[in-house]
C-alpha cells in the first residue's frame, strides 16, 4: 500500500479506509490488523514483519475453536 503524506481538505482527517485511493489497494495481513486495532487510522502500526499478523490470525482461530469445544463440553454435562 502506498502511503501519501500530502492530504489536504477533507482527506486530512479522514480514516484511511474511507479515502478514494484505498478502495482498490491490496493490503497485507499486518496492515489489515493495524487498521483493525487503530480503527482505520494507521496501516503501519504493527510494522512490516508478517509474523505478527499470522500470530494474531492463529490466536483468533484458537480462541474460537476453544470456545466451541468448551461450549460442547460444558453443555453436555
Amino acid at each position: 500500500m502506498i502511503t501519501k503524506f500530502n492530504y489536504e481538505g477533507q482527506d486530512l482527517y479522514t480514516a484511511i479506509i474511507f479515502r478514494d485511493d484505498f478502495q482498490e489497494t491490496p493490503i497485507n495481513i499486518n496492515q489489515a490488523w493495524s487498521l483493525f486495532f487503530s480503527a482505520g487510522q494507521e496501516e503501519n502500526e504493527l510494522g512490516n514483519n508478517p509474523e505478527y499478523g499470522w500470530f494474531l490470525n492463529n490466536l483468533l482461530i484458537a480462541v474460537a475453536i476453544s470456545g466451541m469445544i468448551g461450549t460442547l463440553i460444558f453443555t453436555s454435562i
